[in-house]
């Protein structure tokens, strides 16, 4: 029994991103793997989000490696509060995190980007941190059903959409990550 338990939470931890609480990159391929086999022979639509922090370099560089950190699981409890408890959350590294939803058919990805604006700004309102979190997402909808659908795939098209959103919060000048009562530099 004591040899059970000790295996069990080695597997636990072997999926789970040790900063955060979420699945590591292990934990999300494994289990959106299996999430993908379940949905194949249904059409199901689904929506793989890639997001990432905006700034977090400037973060790291004014404030320390530590309050990185922070605004890592800052951002980390607000995708988890932006999810239902069913979609597949997970950091893949440094600041970029994944998550896996199968949703109804009349899904709008707009309106879960708006929900995480949303909370983004209740969190920025309410934290006494010198700085803000802000969080670039790119998502791709797909059809359970679609033979050629790969999870490598849907990353890529997700990643290439999230940096689109990027830049275009670059272009607009959206790029200023200290608040204005710091006095510090800003992240241009």
């Amino acid at each position: 029994m004591e040899l059970e338990n000790y295996n069990e939470k080695l597997n636990f931890l072997s999926y789970t991103d040790e900063l955060t609480g979420l699945y590591n990159r292990r934990g999300f391929y494994n289990f959106s793997e299996k999430c993908l086999e379940l949905y194949s022979g249904m059409k199901k639509t689904g929506c793989l989000f890639f997001a990432d922090m905006d700034g977090l370099k400037k973060i790291n560089d004014t404030f320390g490696h530590e309050e990185g950190d922070i605004a890592i699981q800052s951002m980390a409890a607000i995708l988890q509060e932006a999810f239902r408890k069913n979609d597949i959350v997970c950091r893949l590294g440094g600041d970029e995190f994944v998550i896996l939803s199968i949703v109804s058919n009349d899904f709008k990805e707009e309106i879960v980007q708006e929900r995480i604006k949303r909370l983004v700004n209740i969190h920025n309102e309410k934290s006494k941190k010198p700085y803000y979190i802000s969080i670039s997402v790119g998502s791709v909808i797909f059809q359970t059903d679609d033979k050629k659908l790969t999870l490598d795939h849907l990353l890529s098209q997700a990643d290439n959409l999230l940096y689109e959103q990027k830049e275009r919060k670059h272009s607009k000048g959206a790029s200023n990550h200290v608040k204005e009562d710091n006095n510090s530099i800003h992240d241009k």
